[in-house]
């Protein structure tokens, strides 16, 4: 669980954390980070039928129905946060909670997750 991290690791549970944890303003106090070997692309998992909609950041900011989604204690909190001012954030517990909300709202990932996680999920597009 990203949520408990800091713990875990203080706790010895294990000794490295590793691979999509993201790195915030709660983690970069208590933990050390090596230097990213990757740069990835964001993206927005939306409802298939809804793709036409999130062409790109001005239509996303202009329409006032759609909201963003994020994972809750990830980097992309302050992304959208950020990108999207004035947006209604929706926060995670975890990705397969996304099921759950309206057409116009819009999964904030990094890309090549994202493309894993729709493979499992047809009605989702990037």
């Amino acid at each position: 669980n990203y949520a408990h991290i800091i713990e875990e690791l203080k706790a010895g549970i294990y000794d490295i954390a590793m691979s999509s944890v993201t790195i915030n303003e709660t983690r970069l106090k208590s933990l050390c980070f090596t230097e990213a070997y990757m740069s990835p692309r964001l993206a927005f998992v939306v409802r298939e039928k809804m793709r036409k909609y999130f062409t790109t950041i001005e239509s996303i900011q202009e329409n006032s129905k759609i909201k963003i989604a994020v994972l809750k204690g990830s980097s992309f909190e302050t992304v959208a946060k950020e990108l999207f001012p004035n947006k209604e954030l929706i926060y995670l517990n975890a990705y397969e909670d996304f099921h759950s909300h309206d057409d116009h709202v819009a999964l904030l990932w990094e890309e090549s997750e994202a493309v894993a996680w729709i493979i499992c999920h047809r009605n989702y597009r990037l």
